[in-house]
């Protein structure tokens, strides 16, 4: 029987919640029916919480992607004019 660490099981579920259940075990590599019995089992109160933390950690990730993107369009810009200027 494997043991996974409470941290793994966060995560584990914080997946789940993103993608499914069956998509997250399959990602994770362990049986679906353990990832489902976590969900099940995990207390009502910090769902909410839990998931509201979560939401805003996909969109602070998306917002740091979309800034990368514009980052790199910048340098990608003045690398062009720098060489055109030559």
């Amino acid at each position: 029987m494997t043991h996974y660490t409470d941290e793994f099981k966060e995560r584990a579920l914080q997946l789940s919640y993103e993608i499914g259940t069956r998509r997250a075990a399959e990602q994770l590599g362990i049986p679906f029916y353990s990832l489902a019995n976590w969900r099940r089992n995990r207390p009502k109160k910090n769902l909410s919480v839990s998931f509201d933390a979560e939401k805003r950690a996909r969109e602070l990730e998306n917002e740091v992607k979309e800034l990368r993107d514009v980052n790199k369009s910048l340098v990608d810009a003045v690398t062009a004019l720098t060489k055109s200027r030559r």
